[in-house]
């Protein structure tokens, strides 16, 4: 096992989260009947340094491995390349060797494809920067799948593998996409140090064991209620009830870093331990923070949390605020303070950590860590609704702004400025209006004149 993965394991063993073994998973898949021999040719085996890794062990040294010799003695059945010696890029071929099993180190391409035909159900691939893309459509089901310092690969899809053994993805930068068949269930799901990967499609039955750790993902995405063992480090989880409606034989839950106001956890009986330090492996778990918003009353400040039992906690020594009733706080002060707090779960079941504390990490008392949950707190104050401008006729409908009227007037550009006074064009064209008319009136009466004089 390399180191990463050792480091991963050891941080899990230091939480108490104990990995079942499914490889008795494999003895569902039937078994496969070699046919015909097979010939390590170029045509078989078209990547070269692939053909020359097969031709290096012993039963295909001629050129030729027997179905005899795969059916009895087989040492294709589980690999373990290091593509630092063997610069595999195409595994076309390994269907053709009854492989199982593939564990791939260093790989040096960009797209790793499982071929069409393949017998694998097991693969882990570690440590490759230039890994970009893995493609596992032809195989229907994985008792192990594992992804371990593959910085570069965003995306992993096994939609089309109902269930599941075990699926580990640790370590992956740029993973944002994680797409998981509808009605999706593992037996062991363990996530870890995936700064991008904010939600699942659809929701996932984990079955036994599940194991988040700093990813930024909420509960929404789990169905948690077979589980027996459950590690949640670091992440965007805020439930207080994600565990509440379960009935387990034993449950074991470590929980740290995340954004619950609380906890109830059903099943009995239970084992509880909470982190608000650093652990071993230089693996630093931050404070359980949550955000809280304070109405501003004639009395203080009163901070509500629905669903939260008074009777399980106690204020920290160093807290102003007060219990107010079943579900409020309150704070007699004129400035603003932090709600911080201890929520007793179960005073017998709950073991504390007493580990070195990171600096920028709020971390409850000692003592009282024996028995409570710390909650740190954001409390900032409710803001007043933004209210549009209504009409006083109707105050339902809001007051269309009306454009402003302008003041000056609208020269036209295609006309030359003036120095004489302006004169409104109406003024202008009544005046004329008035003086055309007086003008035809004495033309008018000027001929009827000279008329009655010739008659007379």
């Amino acid at each position: 096992m390399n180191l990463v993965l050792k480091t991963v394991a050891m941080i899990s063993l230091s939480l108490g989260i104990m990995q079942p073994n499914v490889q008795h998973l494999e003895t569902l898949q039937p078994m496969n009947v070699v046919d015909s021999d097979v010939h390590v040719t170029k045509e078989n085996f078209p990547d070269a340094n692939f053909r020359s890794y097969v031709e290096s062990k012993e039963i295909a040294s001629d050129g030729i491995i027997t179905k005899e010799e795969l059916a009895t003695n087989n040492p294709f059945k589980d690999l373990d390349i290091d593509c630092d010696e063997y610069d595999i890029r195409d595994f076309k071929g390994i269907e053709l060797l009854e492989t199982k099993s593939l564990t791939l180190g260093h790989f040096k391409g960009s797209n790793l494809v499982i071929p069409e035909g393949s017998k694998l159900n097991a693969l882990e691939v570690y440590e490759t920067d230039d890994l970009k893309t893995v493609n596992l459509d032809a195989v229907d089901f994985m008792y192990y799948l594992t992804l371990s310092v593959v910085p570069n690969v965003t995306s992993v899809d096994v939609s089309h593998m109902r269930e599941i053994g075990e699926l580990n993805l640790w370590a992956m930068d740029s993973l944002s996409s994680l797409i998981l068949h509808e009605e999706s269930e593992i037996e062991v799901f363990s996530l870890s140090s995936l700064p991008k990967l904010t939600s699942i499609n659809g929701v996932v039955k984990v079955t036994d064991s599940i194991d988040i750790e700093s990813v930024p993902i909420t509960d929404e995405y789990f169905d948690l209620s077979d589980v027996h063992t459950v590690g949640i480090l670091n992440t965007l989880f805020s439930n207080p009830y994600f565990l509440a409606d379960s009935n387990y034989d034993y449950l074991s839950v470590i929980l740290g870093g995340n954004q619950f106001p609380f906890l109830e956890i059903g099943g009995d009986p239970v084992h509880y331990r909470f982190y608000d330090r650093s652990t071993k492996a230089d693996f630093a778990i931050k404070s359980n923070v949550i955000d809280l918003i304070a109405d501003e009353t004639d009395d203080g400040y009163v901070v509500t949390i629905d669903g939260i039992n008074m009777n399980k906690v106690e204020l920290h020594e160093d807290c102003n605020w007060e219990v107010l009733d079943e579900h409020s706080f309150i704070l007699r002060a004129a400035e603003l303070e932090a709600l911080n707090y201890y929520y007793r779960v179960d005073e017998i079941k709950v073991r504390p950590q007493r580990l070195f504390s990171p600096d920028g990490y709020v971390v409850g008392d000692d003592a009282k860590r024996e028995e409570y949950m710390f909650i740190v707190s954001k409390v900032s104050i409710k803001q007043p609704p933004i209210v549009d401008p209504v009409d006083p006729i109707d105050p339902v409908k809001p007051v269309d702004p009306v454009k402003p009227t302008p003041t000056e007037p609208v020269n036209d550009p295609s006309k030359g400025l003036s120095s004489k006074p302006s004169v409104a064009t109406g003024d202008v064209y009544t005046t004329n209006a008035l003086l055309y008319t007086l003008l035809i009136s004495g033309v008018v009466i000027g001929a009827i004149a000279i008329k009655k004089k010739k008659e007379n």
